[in-house]
């Protein structure tokens, strides 16, 4: 296992600082090896800024939902005050998982012993605690996680010591600030366990060079692989352009008055490392994001954002697609996971059009070898 981790850090070590026209993939093992998703959980995901959702799946105050990052069973919730906040799931008593799912609650009481808690996580109510020596209500409330919200998106970091994310996506944000993707209307796609790594499903749902197979009669009619255009990054994302193809069906919806002609046409597909990807056009915003369960296993959620003028039937178009795609890309990405523990597995030269998976290694290799 050491030598498993040895030989991906060498390979992220030896890559660190050259370019798209020398790259290679990855080894193999680093994508199911325990060791290095261990390293990735220590120094990552346990330090880094995750989108965990949007604000408009909490409109109201009382309104949560659940989920869980590297093992820590979180809430969403919206407080009486109309904040976003993000709790700890787990009780204070002894440990119960708090709530499922997603809903909405005046107040949050423990299923085990009812145990009751404020939607700011305070607790309020603790019965047959009276016999309990130097036990007081007021002085019990449940962790809260280190929470920003950026252009709509929630973003939790499980260190109380990290350093602000939207400063470090200025640039990125300018590049569709026209957009105001902040005020669209996000709309809930749905959560899936896949049986791969996370790193395998980021780099794929930010390069447009796999679109021409996997999606040649789908998303390739409408993005095509061949007008795809590279623009410069930053240490914490990367973007690029995807045109739409001429001949392609018109989109529906309008576009914000601040938008002008020329960012009418095209889309622009990021990643904010290390696992958060989206799919931003001036009519509507795709996000896909990726979760860690375990070295070859990942949790995905999806979600759709549109313009007001969007109607539902128009919309639910819309989603279907994207459906379709999403579905397209799981049958690849599952059997890539398998394959990538052949003995024949081996690492493989990189194409201009996956810069994004190179942007990818070099954050890694920021992160890892710290």
């Amino acid at each position: 296992m050491a030598d498993s981790i040895d030989v991906t850090l060498a390979a992220l070590r030896a890559r660190h600082h050259t370019g798209i026209e020398q790259a290679w993939s990855l080894p193999p093992v680093s994508y199911h090896c325990p060791g290095v998703y261990r390293l990735e959980v220590e120094r990552i995901f346990r330090r880094e800024w995750i989108c965990v959702g949007h604000v408009h799946e909490i409109d109201s105050p009382g309104d949560y939902f659940t989920t869980e990052l590297i093992g820590e069973p979180l809430i969403v919730i919206r407080n009486d005050s109309g904040e976003v906040s993000v709790i700890s799931n787990i009780c204070r008593h002894r440990c119960a998982q708090l709530l499922e799912g997603r809903g909405q609650t005046r107040q949050v009481i423990c299923p085990y012993h009812g145990w009751t808690y404020s939607l700011d996580g305070v607790l309020r109510g603790a019965s047959h605690m009276e016999q309990s020596r130097g036990f007081e209500i007021g002085d019990c409330r449940l962790p809260v996680t280190h929470t920003e919200i950026w252009n709509g998106y929630i973003y939790v970091n499980l260190d109380d010591e990290a350093t602000p994310l939207a400063p470090r996506l200025t640039t990125l944000e300018q590049h569709f600030a026209s957009y105001h993707i902040d005020e669209m209307r996000y709309f809930y796609g749905g959560e899936y366990v896949w049986n791969a790594n996370c790193k395998v499903i980021t780099a794929n749902f930010t390069e447009n060079y796999h679109t021409f197979r996997v999606h040649a009669d789908s998303l390739n009619r409408i993005n095509p692989t061949r007008l795809t255009k590279m623009l410069g990054q930053g240490e914490d994302f990367h973007v690029h352009i995807e045109p739409y193809a001429e001949d392609r069906k018109p989109l529906p919806g309008t576009y914000h008055p601040d938008v002008p002609d020329h960012e009418r046409n095209h889309l622009y597909l990021f990643a904010v490392f290390p696992c958060s990807t989206f799919g931003v056009h001036a009519r509507r915003t795709f996000s896909f994001l990726i979760y860690p369960l375990g070295p070859d296993c990942s949790r995905v959620k999806w979600g759709l954002s549109t313009r007001s003028d969007m109607t539902p039937e128009e919309r639910e178009e819309v989603t279907a697609v994207y459906g379709n795609i999403i579905q397209e890309d799981r049958a690849i990405i599952e059997r890539l996971q398998a394959a990538l523990q052949s003995q024949h597995a081996a690492r493989g030269r990189l194409s201009h059009l996956e810069q994004s998976t190179w942007d990818l290694y070099r954050y890694l290799g920021k992160q890892l070898l710290d």
